[in-house]
């Protein structure tokens, strides 16, 4: 799914989200970088992700509540 590697000091989780853009997730501890790639891959197994970057409008955040 995903991998956490050090990058310049800081620890960073790589993934692709499920259209395949690629995402990461930068913590200062390997333990939070890889417990964030954990939360992300269970909200993509659940088909719950929304990628960092998009934008919800009201009408889609009414229409999941």
């Amino acid at each position: 799914m995903g991998c956490v590697r050090k990058r310049r000091g800081k620890w960073v989780a790589d993934y692709r989200d499920p259209s395949g853009r690629r995402h990461w997730i930068t913590r200062d501890t390997r333990k939070e970088a890889e417990a964030a790639l954990a939360s992300v891959s269970v909200a993509i197994a659940k088909d719950e992700y929304v990628a960092p970057d998009a934008a919800r409008t009201l009408q889609a955040v009414f229409d999941h509540w």
